[in-house]
């Protein structure tokens, strides 16, 4: 077995589709095989520590079925994240995100730079758009990463 240079996995990062890409830097960079990163969720992904819990992967059931089971040999785990992929996962998320079943998302709100005395004068984080569930969400506005991942699912 011989492993890509660096060089090489640029290349095949560059040359991946723009949906298909944190699929293929989730196998590159945090040491996935195939069925460990098609099982990955987005609770799975812990934004702010730079995790990746590994509870499940997507195995073959015959010659066209698929299932979801554990990994093999007891293999749950849990992976650290390099930031750049930590960024590319939330601009994925960002990208793709959908309202949570049943949820009616709020109409997007005019966003305003606020600044905190917590956060040492910065600009602090607007609120989620939707204020029923949380979700990524809004009637009007492109889905954007919130400050609190697990509201990203």
């Amino acid at each position: 077995m011989r492993l890509p240079t660096a060089a090489q996995v640029g290349t095949v990062l560059q040359a991946a589709d723009d949906a298909f890409r944190p699929f293929v830097a989730l196998c590159a960079f945090a040491d996935l095989r195939l069925g460990g990163a098609a099982a990955v969720r987005v609770e799975d992904i812990d934004f702010l520590r730079r995790s990746l819990t590994v509870a499940r992967q997507v195995q073959r059931a015959g010659r066209v079925a698929v299932e979801v089971q554990s990994p093999q040999y007891g293999s749950e785990r849990s992976v650290f994240l390099a930031p750049a992929l930590v960024d590319l996962l939330a601009a994925h998320v960002a990208a793709t995100a959908r309202p949570a079943a049943g949820c009616s998302p709020a109409p997007a709100r005019t966003r305003r730079t606020r600044t905190s005395s917590a956060t040492g004068g910065a600009p602090s984080r607007p609120p989620p758009a939707c204020q029923g569930c949380g979700c990524m969400a809004s009637s009007t506005s492109t889905p954007r990463v919130s400050s609190t991942p697990a509201a990203t699912s």
